[in-house]
C-alpha cells in the first residue's frame, strides 16, 4: 500500500515504507511482516523515470545476508518543472540478489517470480 496525501515537491527527499495486504481475504490480511521475515526470499523493486527522481533502499532494511529487502526507501524528487509519471512497485519472490545491480534496485536481471505489482501515478510540483 502506498499512500500519497498530496503532490510531491521537486528537489525534496521523502522517506517511505511499503506495506502489503492480501485483499483476497476479508478483512484484508497484512503480510508485510511475512515479507520482512522471509527477506532472503523477497525484494521490493521501485521503477521510476529519471525525470521524476531516484529511489534508494533504506540501508537498515536488509535480510540476514546483508541484501536489501526494500520495504523502506527514500525518494529524492528531481529538480524540474511540474512533471507527471508513474511509480511501479514490484515484489519478487526468490530474486537473484547477487545478480549485477539487484542490490541497488535494478529489476532487469533479478529473475524470480512476481508476487505483486502496483502502478501509482505521481505528480511532481
Amino acid at each position: 500500500m502506498i499512500t500519497v496525501s498530496e503532490d510531491l515537491v521537486s528537489g525534496r527527499t521523502y522517506v517511505g515504507a511499503t506495506r502489503f495486504l492480501n485483499e483476497l481475504e476479508n478483512p484484508a490480511d497484512e503480510i508485510t511482516e511475512e515479507v520482512q521475515a522471509e527477506g532472503n526470499s523477497h525484494q521490493v523493486f521501485y521503477q521510476l523515470a529519471s525525470n521524476l527522481g531516484t529511489i534508494t533502499y533504506n540501508a537498515t532494511n536488509i535480510d540476514e545476508n546483508g541484501n536489501p529487502i526494500g520495504l523502506q526507501y527514500q525518494l529524492e524528487t528531481a529538480n524540474s518543472s511540474p512533471t507527471l509519471g508513474t511509480l511501479v512497485v514490484t515484489l519478487l519472490h526468490l530474486p537473484n540478489k547477487n545478480a549485477d545491480g539487484v542490490s541497488a534496485g535494478d529489476i532487469s536481471n533479478a529473475g524470480g517470480a512476481r508476487d505483486a505489482i502496483a502502478v501509482f501515478p505521481l505528480r511532481i510540483q
